[in-house]
């Protein structure tokens, strides 16, 4: 688990954070997603999953697999696109985006036009 005292080096605010939690329950939650936020592993997502009750019955576990999987994979790539940026597309791009540099997101819509580079197939 997570070293106190590196809690408070590095997120003096987070301690306070840490320190006013009332469980033992909540404190993990706190300290895996800090964990997470430090070094983008996420293996740490996975671990917090995997404590919270109920959680399974989300079916999120492989969108962790797939997401973890594409990560191995983008972070070799330079120019980097997204096909079909709708709701999948945001959602990649959202758990993908620490470190990864995009080039393009490819739109099939006109209507998205004004919010996104929009390269026509």
């Amino acid at each position: 688990m997570i070293n106190e005292n590196v809690l408070k080096m590095v997120f003096p605010n987070a301690n306070k954070i840490y320190e006013s939690l009332m469980d033992k329950e909540s404190k993990k939650l706190f300290a895996l997603r800090l964990l997470f936020n430090l070094t983008s592993d996420w293996k740490y997502i996975k671990e917090l999953i995997s404590i919270i009750p109920d959680f399974s019955s989300l079916n999120i576990h492989p969108h962790i697999e797939l997401a973890t999987k594409c990560q191995e994979h983008v972070f070799k790539q330079k120019n980097l696109i997204i096909y079909g940026a709708g709701g999948w597309g945001k959602y990649l791009h959202s758990i993908l985006s620490i470190g990864i540099k995009w080039s393009f997101f490819v739109i099939k819509t006109q209507s998205n036009k004004r919010r996104t580079i929009v390269v026509s197939p």
